[in-house]
């Protein structure tokens, strides 16, 4: 019980301690935002100034804070040919990918152990990666170039039903996502055995 008790709490020590850089850089942020503004702007046009100088210091805290890395096994085995070296590279590149999913959820789940165990995802060459969260449905992550050039995180959730991804930004969606499909497949399991009962026939 020790041993699982450890990496959770690592993890949430881990999590307290990113979130209280954000604030930091973010109250920073703001008070140097509106500090160096011109008294004679707008209240709006120094707020949004104010806004934009947090979100920047933001995001220069954000890469200091320090990632857990996962606890590696042996180092690599130096490859003697071309396709073993290839094949070196493949598992790395899907291992780095669930790596990246998994400390990525912080900005949309900040709960201690839903999204964010590593174990759970599941790498692809691409970069990608998806984790599986019920019968049908996957949450899928790639990391895409924002306007100012700097990588961010999308997440969207996939069903085998349905061809269209839907974006999630925060994990009640996600909770409402299945809370619906579960709502359907019931109501779609009432029917079947309503159906049943006036044909006279067993259900599946």
């Amino acid at each position: 019980m020790n041993g699982d008790r450890r990496p959770r709490f690592t993890a949430a020590v881990e999590r307290l301690t990113r979130c209280g850089t954000l604030i930091v850089g973010g109250t920073a942020g703001a008070l140097v935002g509106y500090d160096v503004t011109p008294e004679s702007w707008s209240g709006d046009a120094r707020l949004a100034f104010t806004g934009i100088t947090a979100a920047s210091i933001v995001g220069v805290f954000d890469t200091l804070v320090p990632r857990r890395r996962p606890a590696r096994s042996a180092g690599r085995r130096t490859p003697a040919t071309l396709p073993e070296s290839l094949a070196q590279a493949v598992t790395a590149t899907k291992q780095d990918a669930a790596c990246r999913a998994a400390y990525a959820t912080w900005d949309i789940d900040r709960s201690t152990s839903y999204l964010s165990d590593e174990d759970q995802w599941q790498g692809y060459e691409d970069g990608t990666a998806s984790c599986y969260l019920a019968p049908g449905v996957w949450l899928h992550y790639r990391s895409e170039k924002g306007a100012s050039g700097m990588e961010r995180s999308r997440f969207a959730l996939l069903t085998g039903d349905d061809e269209h991804p839907v974006r999630i930004d925060n994990v009640e969606q996600i909770r409402r996502q299945l809370a619906a499909r579960s709502l359907t497949l019931r109501n779609g399991e009432g029917q079947e055995a309503a159906s049943a009962r006036r044909t006279g026939l067993p259900t599946t």
